[in-house]
C-alpha cells in the first residue's frame, strides 16, 4: 500500500468518525431534552409540526393533497405553494429504512439528525481541498461536529427545511472546489454534481437565497475584474442553469418569484456577459472594425451589461418583493434604528415587529460569545493570515471564502438565525488555522498553536456538554399535549383560533382547521395575524368575536400570561391597553365572559367556545318557540327549547327567563342534566 493510499484511507476512516460524532452529539442531546420532560416522547413544534405532519401523510399515503383545507382556514392553502415539499419525501423515505418498532417521531428524528450529520464529513472534504490540507480538514469537520452554533438546531427535536438543505449546501461547495481542480470531462462532471447540490438546497429552503446573493455578487466582481477561470466560468454557468431550473420547477419558488429575485437578476447580468465574450471574443479589449456601438460602450460595457437586468426589477421582482417585503422591511428598520429595537412599539410597523423576534433578533456581544465562544476571534486571524498570503500567491476559492465570511457576519449581527451560515465560513478558516499551525516549522510554537486549537475545540464543544438540556425550546411539552388531547375529543375537529405559532401544533396533532399558522411569506397571514393581535389587545370581547367570527372559528385557544407579556404587547402595539381588552379579561376573569365561554384549562392554556352572531340568533329563535310553548302550557317543550338555546349561547337572558318562569322539572337538575 504506497504513502497517498494510505493517507487517503485513514482521512476516509476519520470522515465517517466524524459523522458519527456529530450524530452521537446531537443524539445526547436530545436524550437531555427528553430527560427534561421526564422523559416524554417530544412532539413537533411550530412549523416542525406541519413538516411532520406531511412526512406523516407521505409515510401513510405515499402522497399529498393538493390543498389543506384545515390551515388557514376556511379558504385554506395550496400546500406545494405555501411550503418548500422537498425534505419530507427524503425524511419519509429515510424512515422507512428505520425499524418499524420505534414510533415514526423517533424514525424521523434519527433520520432528521443523520441527514445533517451528513453535512460534517462533507464540509471536511471542502476544506481539504479548499486548503489542500487533510488536517485542515479534519478541524474543520470536528468544529462542524460539536460546535454549538452548528449542533443548536440540528439536534433533531425539530425539523426544518434548513437542516436538510445545509449539508446539500455544503456538498455544493466541496464538489465545486473539485471541479474547479479539474478539466475536461472531469471538470463537467464535478460541475454538474455541485450545481445539482445547489439546485437542491435551493428548492429545500428558501434562505439558500442568502448564499445564492453571494455566489451572484462573486461571480460579478471576478467578472468585472476579469479574474474567472476557465474552469470556474464552467462551473457558474452550470450552477446558473440549476438555480433557473429549480426556480421554475419548485411550486414555491416559482410562486414566490425566485426566478426574478435580486440575486438571480444580477447573476442573469453576469450570464449576459459571458455570453458577450463567447460570441464576440474581445470586445472592448481592442479596436473593432466598424464599431457597430459607440466607443465609450465598448470600453464600459461590463457594467453596463452587468447592471441591464436591474432595470427589470419593477416587473420580475414584483412577486418576489411582495412575498418577502416583511423581510426587507425588517432590515431597513434594524438598519434604521442601528441594530437596537426601540422601545416604542409605534415606530414599527407590525411586520417589523413580529419579525424582531428571538429567531430573528440582532445579536449583542453575550450572545455572539455563547454562539462562538472562541471560534468567531480565531476567524480574524485567519482572515487576516489569508490576506497576507493571497499577496504572495493566488490561491483558488479565497475570494468566496472571505466573502461569504464577510457577508454572513454582517447578517449574524443583525439577525441570529444566520449563524448556520456563520459556523459554515468559520469552521473553513478554523481549519485554514490548523494547516498553517502544523507547517510551523519550529517545534514549540507549532504545538502552541497546536494547544490553542484543541483548546478552541474543546470550549466550543463545553457549550453543549455544559447544559445540554437548555438547547431545546421551552414549550411547555406536557400542558400543549393535553392541550391537543381536549380538542381532538372534545371539539368534533372544529376551526379553532390561537396564537399562530401554536397553530401549526394543533393542525397536526388535533388534526382541527386552524385559522392562522407561521409561516409568514404570504400578505393574507400577515394580515390576519396583524388583525389578530390588534383585536386581542386593543378590542373588546365582542370585536374579537365578531373578527373570530369571519372565519368561522368556534374555538379559541388562549395562552395563559399573554396578556401580561411585554413581547405580545410589543407585537399588538399596546403597551398600555384599554380597560376592557379582551385579552385582559380573558386573564384575570374567564368564566364572566359574554361571547367567549370557557370550557377548559390547565396551568398554560385556557380553551374557550366562541359564542358566535348565528349562535345568538339560533338562541334567541329557540327562546322565542320556548316562550310560545309556555304560553301555550307546553311546559316540558318550552324547558327543552330553552335548555337548547341555553347550550348556543349559554349568556341568552331570554332562555334564562323562560327557565326561571316554568315550574321545576320532574326530577329536578338531574333530568336536565340528562337530557
Amino acid at each position: 500500500m504506497t504513502r497517498n493510499t494510505t493517507i487517503r484511507l485513514v482521512f476516509a476512516l476519520g470522515l465517517c468518525a466524524l459523522f458519527f460524532l456529530g450524530l452521537g452529539v446531537r443524539r445526547w442531546v436530545l436524550d437531555a431534552q427528553r430527560a427534561r420532560n421526564d422523559g416524554a416522547e417530544l412532539p413537533f413544534t411550530r412549523e416542525s409540526a406541519l413538516m411532520f405532519m406531511h412526512v406523516r401523510s407521505l409515510c401513510e399515503t405515499g402522497s399529498l393533497p393538493v390543498r389543506d383545507p384545515k390551515v388557514q382556514a376556511p379558504e385554506g392553502v395550496v400546500i406545494r405553494r405555501t411550503y418548500m415539499i422537498f425534505a419530507e419525501y427524503a425524511y419519509a423515505g429515510l424512515s422507512r429504512l428505520l425499524p418499524p418498532g420505534l414510533s415514526l417521531e423517533e424514525r424521523v428524528r434519527w433520520a432528521a439528525a443523520a441527514w445533517f450529520c451528513l453535512g460534517v464529513p462533507l464540509l471536511a472534504l471542502w476544506v481539504w481541498r479548499l486548503w489542500g490540507s487533510a488536517v485542515a480538514g479534519v478541524f474543520a469537520g470536528a468544529y462542524y461536529a460539536v460546535g454549538l452554533a452548528s449542533v443548536s438546531r440540528s439536534t433533531g427535536q425539530e425539523l426544518s427545511d434548513e437542516n436538510f438543505a445545509l449539508p446539500l449546501l455544503i456538498g455544493h461547495l466541496a464538489a465545486g472546489a473539485w471541479a474547479e481542480s479539474r478539466s475536461g470531462r472531469a471538470l463537467a462532471a464535478g460541475a454538474a454534481l455541485s450545481a445539482l447540490l445547489l439546485g437542491c438546497a435551493m428548492a429545500s429552503w428558501d434562505l439558500v437565497q442568502f448564499y445564492v446573493m453571494i455566489w451572484a455578487l462573486a461571480g460579478a466582481f471576478q467578472w468585472l475584474m476579469r479574474r474567472h477561470s476557465g474552469q470556474a466560468r464552467t462551473h457558474w454557468l452550470f450552477c446558473m442553469f440549476a438555480l433557473v431550473l429549480a426556480g421554475l420547477a419548485n411550486p414555491y419558488l416559482r410562486s414566490h418569484g425566485f426566478p426574478g429575485s435580486y440575486a438571480m437578476l444580477l447573476a442573469y447580468g453576469v450570464a449576459a456577459g459571458m455570453a458577450v465574450e463567447a460570441w464576440l471574443p474581445g470586445f472592448g479589449e481592442k479596436p473593432l472594425p466598424r464599431a457597430a456601438v459607440p466607443g465609450w460602450l465598448a470600453r464600459s460595457w461590463r457594467p453596463v451589461v452587468l447592471l441591464l437586468p436591474l432595470v427589470l426589477v419593477p416587473w420580475l421582482a414584483g412577486g418576489y418583493a411582495e412575498a418577502y417585503g416583511h423581510f426587507t422591511d425588517l432590515l431597513w428598520a434594524k438598519l434604521r434604528f442601528l441594530n437596537q429595537r426601540p422601545a416604542d412599539p409605534a415606530l414599527l410597523s407590525f411586520d417589523q415587529r413580529i419579525l424582531w423576534a428571538p429567531a430573528l433578533e440582532s445579536v449583542n456581544f453575550m450572545l455572539t460569545i455563547q454562539l462562538f465562544p472562541v471560534i468567531l476571534f480565531l476567524s480574524f486571524f485567519a482572515v487576516a493570515g489569508i490576506l497576507v498570503l493571497s499577496r504572495r500567491r493566488s490561491i483558488p476559492g479565497v475570494f468566496e471564502l472571505l466573502l461569504g465570511f464577510v457577508l454572513s457576519l454582517l447578517a449574524f449581527l443583525l439577525f441570529k438565525r444566520f449563524h448556520v451560515f456563520l459556523a459554515i465560513y468559520v469552521a473553513a478558516l478554523f481549519g485554514w488555522l490548523s494547516r498553517w499551525a502544523f507547517d510551523i516549522k519550529r517545534a514549540f510554537p507549532r504545538w502552541c498553536m497546536a494547544a490553542l486549537l484543541a483548546y478552541a475545540l474543546a470550549e466550543e464543544s463545553a457549550r453543549v456538554f455544559k447544559a445540554p438540556e437548555r438547547l431545546g425550546g421551552d414549550f411547555y411539552y406536557r400542558e400543549s399535549a393535553e392541550l391537543a388531547r381536549w380538542l381532538k375529543e372534545n371539539t368534533a375537529r372544529e376551526t379553532v383560533l390561537g396564537p399562530f405559532w401554536l397553530s401549526a401544533f394543533l393542525r397536526a396533532y388535533a388534526d382541527c382547521p386552524v385559522v392562522l399558522h407561521p409561516k409568514f411569506e404570504s400578505r393574507e397571514i400577515r394580515s390576519r395575524v396583524k388583525a389578530y393581535y390588534e383585536k386581542l389587545f386593543l378590542g373588546d370581547e365582542r370585536a374579537f368575536r365578531d373578527w373570530a367570527g369571519r372565519y368561522g372559528a368556534s374555538y379559541y385557544v388562549y395562552l395563559k400570561g399573554a396578556f401580561n407579556s411585554p413581547q405580545q404587547r410589543y407585537y399588538a402595539n399596546a403597551l398600555n391597553p384599554p380597560s376592557n381588552a379582551a385579552a385582559g379579561r380573558m386573564e384575570s376573569e374567564p368564566e364572566k365572559l359574554r361571547y367567549l365561554a370557557f370550557l377548559w384549562g390547565n396551568d398554560r392554556y385556557r380553551v374557550f367556545r366562541i359564542i358566535t352572531a348565528s349562535d345568538e340568533e339560533e338562541a334567541l329563535r329557540l327562546s322565542n318557540e320556548a316562550e310560545k310553548d309556555r304560553a301555550a302550557g307546553r311546559a316540558g317543550a318550552a324547558r327543552d327549547k330553552a335548555c337548547l338555546a341555553l347550550v348556543s349561547d349559554p349568556g341568552c337572558q331570554a332562555a334564562m327567563r323562560i327557565l326561571l318562569a316554568l315550574p321545576p322539572a320532574p326530577g329536578g337538575i338531574e333530568t336536565l342534566a340528562g337530557d
